[in-house]
Parts: structure tokens; C-alpha cells; sequence
């Protein structure tokens, strides 16, 4: 009755641990219970519900609550019974009363339907067969097959209306959404992570159009999960609360803006829980999130209870890591949910892409036709071609060239011609000027000086014509604080093995340090932090020293320490940090 992982995965359906799914459940419906009445317990929805994992879960929930609450009241009696073993339990027309009054489901996919109807059934009959198959006939009511996105306002092209299958909420649904409902009580699961451009491909612009008309979140090059997040406030109850386990670039992500201030504005975030170090999703390139969230305006007194699990082992518990202050987050910057540092409140600065042009490398659909183009660099080449770098290639101030692996192709010493097809005009532009490149990929900013010549991979990420001087912003990027900076504020964009993915929206929204031409301190500071700039992109990149300019008996690995270090207090004292926050940010690189 299932598909396998793979047709899952496709359809960007991930399979979700046992322990994540019952820590949202629990922290979802918990706050739901201590009103709740049994003749009148909560209605729950999955909109996305596969399997039906979760709805199982918060099913076993639900009974759990009852039989203890029964067990604590008088007048309960017919609901329960002894069991095999004498203990007590819900009686199966009890656990059927539950089940037809509080799960619900849809999923476009009818074997899913099928599963969850079964899984559902299963778990009311609590073995019996007979039952489990009658159940699954009676679910109809409950579990339907339909796309939670699109409704039947779609007008589809000729042939494409059975594949999208519109749903109809109210016909579905209309009395839980009507007064005095308003709504379900519970929204939980885990929504497909696909990207629109995927989504063009496999369901037509058509399909595009219609979600890009439909929902708020339809911005940029947004994934589908930002849409099911939408659609879980349309329909929850005021008050009614919500737990999804997305992916971790709803914080930082310039697509998910518009989830997020639909999150800030119009939501009390009670709970967001870090599961990217637990393994969640092993192996499929996810780093998810768990958010918890209830349907209301915050005040400006609100905090968020922030954890980062390391294992699934600890979300057993309710245990959190620090306390986020709701009001002082924006949609903007992103969600910070890894401590904070505001060093705009002190000194004067601007983000770094109101300084200069951020730039990515090739994109990703423009790197098999680059990659077509790339050949050996020979001497008769000259200056014809643009050396070509992935985000291997940059370290800390310095490039190295060559070794290159590109498109499953292996490369010594890559080149592209200059006068390749695959160019734009803007792009040879970027390529052909003087630029810092920055890793797309690293445990902290790594960024580099080119004086031009040098064409940019997938991952590969320009800062072009700055209105500061190149070695000053050059020894910015490098600096501790800004890679702490970073880090904190846009942890969502990191990887497995502690890595950060580097992405041109974060990037430029890094606070740049704007120096007062009338303060000679600063000038002199900044002045210093260029030539040691310029002094660490000789010594990284291995020129010789006059023995003049070393201290007796150092070696050139600790005179780059040195000034590594110099640099990182110029830093300091240019952003003002007290000493409390120097060692909180000195702790970060032990």
C-alpha cells in the first residue's frame, strides 16, 4: 500500500523519525489539552499526510489523554473496560468516537490516502482485523485525496486537470471552517520541500501561475513548504496552534521573507527546535527545523523557546537552549534562533550590499553548459580564456588555481574562453573585472582578492565594485567577528559537519563597519587593517619574507597567526565589543 523512499523523495516527501514526530506532536497538542473536553476533543489536521505518521502519532496522544483523564474523573466508566491483562483501557467504541471526530487528512496521492485510512484503522481496532477493515471503508469522511494547494477555482490546460486534482476545503471541511468553529484546532506534519522551478517542470506553468495568484508566500524561487505553512494559518482557529518540521532555510532564505513575517506578525512563535545535528534526515541534503507556533498576534513581551537538539535522544524532554525575544526578530535579517549580537546598535555600519554588488558564480542552470566549455589550460592560451575556480579553490586571502572537480569532470588547471556562448554580457563582465570571491561552502567566511581574470563555479559568490577599499573589506570577511556574525544570525543556512552554506542574500546583509573620514582613530584602524590585508595575501600565498620583517626566531606560520590575530582586535574595537562578547565570540572558534 506504500511507495518506496526513493518515489517519496521525489515528490519531496521525507521520511521523518519517530522521535522528531512525537516531539511535535507533544509540544503541538499539549497546550490544546489543558482546556480541552472530552466530548469535545480537538480536531486535528495533517495536509499533507502521506502515510499518516503523524496523525497515528497524535491519534496514541489523544487516547493516552483520555484514559488518564477518565481514570482521574468519576462518570467515565462506559468508556472504559479491563484489558487481557487487567489494566485499564478505552473502550474500541470510545478509541472509534476519537478517531471519526478528531483526524483528518488530505493527500494528493491516493495509495497515501489509502496507507493512512489503513494506519489509522489499525490502531483504533488495536489488532483486530475485522475491525481494522471495517474502519478503513468508514474513513472517507476523513482522509481525502485531493492537492491541499490548489482548489477548484484552478482553471487547468486541456489534460492537466486529473493530474493536479483541485480540492475543495469547504466542501470537504466547511463545517469545521465556518462559525462557531472557525477552523481546526491543530495543524501538523511534514509538507513537501519542492522548489518551484521543479514544480514548473513536472506540473506546468499553469500550476505556477495559479499558486503565484493564490498565496502570499509564492515569492521568488520559493520552495512548497512556505505554501503549506500559508495554508495552515487560513485554516486553524484563532488560538489554534500548529508544528511542522521544515526545511532550516525558512530563517534565512530570501524567498521564505513573506513566511516569515507571516510568522512574526501573525503568530506567537512558542517553540523552535534545531533538529539539523540529529540526523533527522540522513543522507538527503536537509537540515530541518521544527516549528511550533500558534495562531494570534504576539505581544511585544513574547519570547521564543529556542533548542538545538544533538540527538534525537534529547527531545524526550522539553528542554531549551536559550530564549529568543519574538519582537526582536524581522523578516529581513531572518530568524536568529543562535544567539545575538547587535553591533548596529553601537557603531555606524551598512549591510554589505549596499556597499558594493554581490554576484553568484554559475548558476546551477548554467553550469553543465560552462562545464561543456571548460578545457586544460595550455601556453599558447594567453589571455584568452578566464582561469576557473570552485569554492575549494578559496581560502582565508588566497587562490588556490587547479585541482578543480566540476559537473563530475576532473580538471588540473581549468580555463574558460572568454568569448564562450555560455556567457552573458554581465556575466564575462564579473569574470573579466578585479573582485573578493568568497566560498560558497566552508565552517567560516573564506574570502579572497582576485585582480581580475577568473570565472566563478556553482557555490562561488562576488563582491564587486565596493565603495570601500577592497583590503579593508577583504580583512572584514575574514575577521572572526564576521564570521560569528554570520553564523548566529544565519545558522539556517549551514550544512552537515558543521558547515556553512554561503548564500549571496545572507551575505549581503552583513553589517560592514562605515568608517568616519573626520575620526583619524578610525582612519588609522582601518588603514592598518588594509596593508595587514595585503601583508596576509603575500604570506598565504607563500612569498618570500625579508628577514627584516620577521621578529627573531618566528616562522612565517606564526607571523600570519600574528597578524590574523591584530586583525581580529582592529575588528573589535572598530565594532565596539565589550570584552564579555570578545570571549563569547573567541569561544565560538576553540
Amino acid at each position: 500500500m506504500t511507495k518506496s523512499r526513493t518515489s517519496r523523495r521525489a515528490a519531496g516527501a521525507y521520511f521523518t523519525p519517530d522521535p522528531v514526530v512525537r516531539y511535535i506532536v507533544r509540544h503541538t497538542l499539549a497546550p490544546l489539552l489543558q482546556d480541552a473536553s472530552p466530548d469535545r476533543p480537538p480536531r486535528i489536521l495533517e495536509p499533507a499526510c502521506g502515510e499518516g505518521v503523524f496523525l497515528v502519532e497524535a491519534y496514541r496522544y489523544l487516547l493516552e489523554w483520555l484514559l488518564a483523564r477518565y481514570q482521574r474523573e468519576s462518570g467515565h466508566g462506559r468508556c472504559l473496560e479491563r484489558g487481557n491483562s487487567g489494566e485499564w483501557r478505552l473502550t474500541f467504541e470510545e478509541r472509534k468516537r476519537i478517531l471519526f471526530a478528531s483526524l483528518f487528512g488530505v493527500d494528493q496521492d491516493i495509495s497515501y490516502v489509502q496507507a493512512a485510512k489503513y494506519a489509522l484503522a489499525q490502531a483504533a481496532a488495536d489488532g483486530d482485523q475485522q475491525r481494522t477493515d471495517s474502519l478503513t471503508r468508514q474513513l472517507d469522511a476523513n482522509i481525502h485525496c485531493g492537492d491541499a494547494l490548489i482548489g477548484p477555482d484552478f482553471q487547468a490546460e486541456r489534460g492537466r486537470v486529473e493530474a493536479t486534482n483541485p480540492f475543495s476545503w469547504e466542501d470537504a471541511f466547511g463545517h469545521f471552517l465556518k462559525p462557531p468553529n472557525e477552523g481546526f484546532d491543530a495543524i501538523i506534519g511534514n509538507p513537501p520541500y519542492v522548489n518551484v522551478r521543479i514544480l514548473t517542470k513536472s506540473r506546468g506553468k499553469v500550476v505556477k501561475d495559479y499558486l503565484k495568484s493564490r498565496y502570499r508566500c509564492a515569492y521568488g524561487s520559493y520552495d512548497l513548504y512556505v505554501l503549506f505553512l500559508e495554508k495552515a494559518h487560513e485554516l486553524l482557529r484563532p488560538g489554534g496552534m500548529c508544528g511542522l518540521i521544515v526545511p532550516n532555510k525558512i530563517a534565512a532564505m530570501d524567498y521564505a521573507r513573506p513566511c516569515r513575517s507571516l510568522l512574526l506578525e501573525r503568530t506567537i512563535l512558542t517553540r523552535i527546535t534545531d533538529v539539523s545535528q540529529c540526523g533527522a534526515f540522513r543522507n538527503v541534503g536537509v537540515y530541518p527545523y521544527v516549528v511550533i507556533w500558534k495562531k494570534g498576534h504576539p505581544n511585544g513581551r513574547h519570547h521564543i523557546d529556542v533548542f538545538h537538539a544533538g540527538s534525537t535522544d534529547e527531545l524526550a524532554g522539553d528542554r531549551t537552549t536559550l530564549r529568543v525575544s519574538q519582537a526582536e526578530l524581522s523578516a529581513e535579517a531572518g530568524l536568529s534562533i543562535h544567539g545575538s549580537l547587535n553591533v548596529e546598535s553601537r557603531a555606524t555600519t551598512r549591510p554589505l550590499g549596499e556597499i558594493a554588488e554581490l554576484h553568484s558564480g554559475t548558476t546551477g542552470f548554467a553550469a553543465s553548459k560552462v562545464a561543456a566549455d571548460l578545457r586544460e589550460r595550455s601556453a599558447d592560451q594567453g589571455e584568452d580564456c578566464f582561469d576557473f575556480i570552485v569554492s575549494g579553490n578559496i581560502d582565508r586571502y588566497v587562490i588556490q588555481l587547479g585541482d578543480v572537480r566540476f559537473m563530475k569532470r576532473d580538471f588540473a588547471r581549468p580555463v574558460l574562453p572568454r568569448q564562450s556562448n555560455c556567457l552573458s554580457l554581465r556575466k564575462r563582465e564579473l569574470f573579466r573585472d578585479p573582485k573578493i570571491v568568497v566560498a560558497g561552502m566552508t565552517r567560516r567566511l573564506e574570502a579572497a582578492y582576485h585582480p581580475g581574470g577568473l570565472a566563478l563555479g556553482v557555490q562561488v559568490y562576488a563582491v564587486a565594485k565596493p565603495a570601500e577599499d577592497s583590503g579593508y573589506l577583504l580583512a572584514l570577511l575574514n575577521s572572526r567577528l564576521l564570521s560569528y556574525l554570520f553564523r548566529i544570525r544565519f545558522q539556517a543556512k549551514h550544512l552537515a559537519g558543521d558547515y556553512l552554506a554561503i548564500n549571496k542574500g545572507p551575505l549581503g546583509r552583513l553589517p560592514i563597519r562605515i568608517i568616519d573620514p573626520a575620526n583619524e582613530r578610525e582612519r588609522r584602524r582601518q588603514q592598518r587593517l588594509v596593508e595587514l590585508a595585503e601583508a596576509m595575501q603575500d604570506r598565504s600565498a607563500g612569498r618570500s619574507l625579508r628577514k627584516s620583517e620577521l621578529m627573531e626566531h618566528e616562522t612565517a606560520s606564526k607571523q600570519l597567526e600574528s597578524m590574523d590575530r591584530e586583525i581580529d582586535r582592529i575588528v573589535y574595537q572598530l565594532y565596539g565589543l565589550t570584552d564579555h562578547e570578545i570571549q563569547t565570540v573567541e569561544s565560538d572558534f576553540d
